[in-house]
């Protein structure tokens, strides 16, 4: 487990620590704050694995071309997943 005082808190230092990670990185929100930061990960280089909300509308569809999963499935997900 990271602890929280371990995360950068600027863009490029949680960039570098995510690329370094070698984890899975997923979103928890499939609208537009959550389109922002997947393009910001993407122009670093930065592959979202999918994304989590917990409007089940939005779930088992594509959002920004990746999967939406139901919250109730992050648990499962989350030990080993950059969100």
């Amino acid at each position: 487990m990271i602890a929280q005082a371990d995360i950068p808190k600027d863009l490029a230092g949680f960039c570098r620590f995510v690329q370094h990670s070698q984890r899975p990185v997923v979103i928890f929100g499939a609208d537009v704050a959550g389109a922002i930061i997947a393009d910001l990960f993407n122009r670093q280089g930065i592959v979202v694995d999918c994304f989590f909300d917990n409007n089940r509308n939005k779930c088992d569809k594509l959002f920004q071309g990746k999967p939406v999963l139901h919250a109730s499935h992050l648990p499962s997900k989350s030990a080993n997943t950059v969100v």
